[in-house]
């Protein structure tokens, strides 16, 4: 696995730097399909459905542990989730701290010190419910045998990696990008030409998979270049 973190990536505005054919060049190219990127949530990961999975299991030991009355207990978990993806972490603290902080502010008078017990509790489960199925594992271990593959995933550089790290996504791929590691994010045109400067192919070799139209696959140079696919998850 590797990623593409201060590797020699051209900084902001030096696309052009790219040796890859443009929108209105002679692009006939008798080529197959060498790499695959996938976007990481809600495409490879369950990350939508995990979160509230996992959200929904802390509001069970909220009742059933604490006595928490079911309905208070759920408006907490709800309240964590909704500040969790507003901002899912602080690159001026830890992780843990942060989001133990996010528990116990979503706690109730009398009950924050639940918090410290409460966070490991919820990265368990999380853990548990974004990991890919045996489907998505087959799929990509039979990908890797003929194509390279990549992830191109947008958000925060510790949050994505936590996941990335705990699922073990990291054997399955020769190139991973995480937008706050670099100057771009999706749909930005050049994130994508940075993981073909990576890999050393071109946009026309290329097929890109992911859950959102405007990010993932938005009518733009990259996609004028290269093949597209949409999950729906």
């Amino acid at each position: 696995m590797a990623a593409i973190i201060d590797c020699g990536v051209p900084a902001a505005g030096t696309e052009r730097e790219f040796d890859f054919f443009r929108p209105g060049q002679d692009r006939r190219c008798d080529k197959p399909i060498t790499t695959i990127f996938f976007d990481l949530d809600n495409t490879l990961i369950p990350t939508r459905k995990g979160d509230a999975k996992a959200c929904g299991k802390i509001a069970d030991i909220l009742h059933n542990e604490y006595d928490l009355p079911r309905d208070l207990a759920t408006e907490v978990t709800i309240t964590f989730l909704t500040s969790y993806r507003r901002c899912p972490d602080n690159p001026d603290i830890p992780l843990a701290q942060w989001r133990t902080q996010m528990w116990e502010d979503a706690l109730p008078a009398g009950r924050k010190h639940l918090a410290p017990e409460l966070y490991p509790r919820w990265v368990e489960y999380r853990t548990r419910y974004l990991a890919p199925s045996p489907e998505i594992i087959s799929l990509l271990q039979t990908l890797r045998l003929q194509y390279l593959l990549g992830i191109v995933t947008n958000g925060p550089s510790a949050s994505q990696w936590e996941k990335i790290d705990r699922l073990a996504l990291g054997r399955y791929f020769d190139c991973i990008l995480v937008s706050s590691d670099l100057p771009w994010a999706k749909p930005d045109r050049n994130i994508f030409y940075a993981a073909c400067h990576y890999l050393g192919v071109r946009p026309e070799e290329c097929a890109m998979i992911g859950d959102k139209l405007e990010t993932d696959i938005q009518v733009s140079e990259w996609t004028q270049e290269c093949s597209f696919g949409c999950l729906d998850m």
